[in-house]
């Protein structure tokens, strides 16, 4: 019986183990993408710290849940946490579900950032007090007469708060680098992402009034060619990136211009609206809109799902 309960208890530790990396490593992959100040640093140090050092993740992230300025990333958190812990892993897949999830958590991270500072997560995350002004009232008697002195606390014990911000400094420099050096093999992530917005947004108005051009039966047999390979090579771009989305979208575009062009659908008016909606589809993503893109989904679904049939 003890060694059962041995062998429960390991496998409980390395299960939560595989957790906590698992989600540690989305938050720092997905920071990567984000343009982080000095404070955006240290909060993520101090969240990854808050998460490794949990005894129980699932009670951490609930109470990040409890937290106004944690609560929407902290759902999603919860989401991975359930996803590793319950779900049969498919390791080969493994790779490609951990940049979606990561993608998934950009951008409450992103707003979570914008309001959590370094001492909101010091006091959410680990009970610590901001330091407070205090007034204090002395009376002395001078010429046998009362007389009140306002002493601020923080003059009296200035050499203290001093020692304090000593130490708290050198915290935040051992902070941003172990932020820095933990993620030293990624420093390039931010760049290459942007080039990636760059260059997935920049065809988008040029495919907009191309499609103009297939619903008057205007275009060129080269100019519908040229459109093809650019979508297929904006898809592969993208699923190497890990947006299945974004992916699906252009490829769906692809397929349906090489079937226009092999006069097997013709480019109606509901077929020029369905590849419409997959450009903004891909526009809101890459943008990380907050706006409700359920309508264009569905109608670039019914397209793909139109082309398969056809194909």
């Amino acid at each position: 019986m003890i060694k059962l309960n041995v062998a429960l208890i390991t496998k409980y530790y390395y299960l939560m183990e595989i957790n906590k990396q698992y989600i540690i490593q989305s938050i720092s992959y997905a920071a990567n993408n984000l343009r982080l100040s000095t404070d955006k640093i240290e909060a993520i140090t101090l969240l990854k710290e808050y998460l490794t050092n949990s005894d129980n993740l699932q009670d951490s992230i609930n109470h990040l849940k409890k937290t106004t300025q944690f609560s929407k990333l902290a759902i999603k958190l919860g989401d991975l946490n359930n996803y590793i812990g319950k779900s049969r892993i498919d390791f080969l897949k493994l790779s490609d579900q951990f940049k979606e999830h990561t993608s998934l958590i950009l951008q409450d991270l992103s707003n979570t950032l914008d309001v959590a500072t370094p001492e909101i997560c010091k006091e959410h995350l680990f009970n610590e007090k901001p330091l407070e002004k205090v007034e204090v009232e002395l009376k002395e008697k001078e010429d046998d007469s009362d007389s009140t002195l306002k002493i601020n606390i923080k003059e009296i014990t200035e050499e203290l708060i001093e020692q304090e911000q000593k130490v708290t400094i050198e915290k935040e420099d051992q902070h941003k680098g172990e932020f820095i050096l933990d993620d030293l093999e990624d420093d390039q992530s931010e760049l290459e992402f942007e080039n990636f917005e760059k260059k997935i947004l920049k065809p988008i108005k040029e495919i907009d009034e191309f499609l103009n051009k297939l619903a008057a039966m205007q275009f060129a047999s080269e100019d519908i060619l040229f459109n093809i390979e650019l979508m297929n090579n904006n898809a592969e771009l993208s699923e190497k990136i890990g947006f299945e989305i974004i992916t699906n979208m252009h490829k769906i575009i692809a397929e349906a211009f090489l079937q226009i062009k092999e006069e097997k659908i013709i480019p109606d008016e509901n077929t020029i609206d369905q590849l419409r909606s997959c450009l903004i589809v891909i526009a809101a993503v890459v943008k990380r809109k907050e706006v409700d893109i359920s309508k264009f989904m569905e109608k670039s679904e019914k397209l793909g799902k139109k082309l398969k049939v056809i194909s």
